[in-house]
């Protein structure tokens, strides 16, 4: 719950989109090497720079459910999608060194930049194609002069797993597969002998407290009254035991 108010802060968004990205990170966690967890982190981690470069906020979790799945740690993650994102839409801003690289791939920044924001996941996807069809010793190259060489480690895996980033992508697209994710794991969580127990206790401790809240003010009142004769009382209510169950 916590997560999903800061999203929805974070991303600009209603309640009702922060539950269709949840839907889809609890999908792609229980459908991936992933975790919902890990997943929900390296999204949060990354923020609205998604939407500023032309990714949804679905497609940042697929990016992060397919790196983590990898084995890839959360902030490594993060920081390659970050660097990704801001690379593939840096357009004029690119460096020179950049640009070469883009060239060297058949496009230019101002081209990839214009085509992040028409379609973000399919750009994202024709750019790592391309460098994994370059020659071995040149990929290793084109992504520390386009993305840095701290986000090497995160990128370069994305080269081998491009089939199974696209099948992540086909996920989330399908709403017949995600809406209602979340509630259908929330009932069979709560199916559970354990989870019921749980929320039976809750709900015993809960009427008790709301008991006590109505009570105890005028318990508090009523003790000074009853404060001198209280041994009397106490004495009474042990003689008679069913009169004193039946008057409380």
């Amino acid at each position: 719950g916590q997560s999903m108010a800061e999203m929805r802060s974070a991303f600009g968004m209603t309640q009702d989109q922060v539950n269709t990205l949840a839907d889809k990170i609890n999908l792609l966690g229980n459908n991936t090497a992933a975790s919902a967890k890990d997943i929900l982190d390296i999204t949060q981690r990354i923020g609205p720079l998604g939407s500023v470069a032309g990714a949804a906020s679905g497609s940042i979790a697929v990016m992060g459910a397919t790196l983590r799945g990898m084995g890839v740690a959360n902030e490594i993650a993060a920081t390659g999608i970050k660097n990704l994102l801001l690379t593939l839409s840096s357009g004029k801003a690119a460096t020179k060194a950049q640009k070469e690289v883009f060239k060297q791939l058949g496009y230019s920044s101002n081209q990839v930049a214009k085509s992040m924001q028409l379609n973000a996941d399919e750009t994202i996807r024709v750019i790592l194609a391309k460098i994994s069809k370059l020659p071995k010793h040149l990929q290793s190259s084109a992504l520390s002069q386009l993305f840095g060489k701290e986000s090497i480690g995160a990128i370069a895996p994305m080269l081998t797993q491009l089939d199974q980033y696209q099948k992540n992508l086909e996920m989330v697209k399908d709403k017949t597969q995600y809406a209602g994710s979340m509630q259908a794991e929330y009932e069979a969580a709560t199916a559970k002998t354990s989870a019921q127990i749980r929320i039976f206790s809750n709900r015993v401790s809960n009427l008790g407290v709301t008991i006590g809240s109505v009570l105890l003010p005028a318990f508090n009142d009523v003790l000074p009254t009853v404060g001198p004769v209280r041994g009397k009382i106490s004495a009474l209510a042990q003689a008679h035991p069913v009169v004193t169950t039946a008057m409380i």
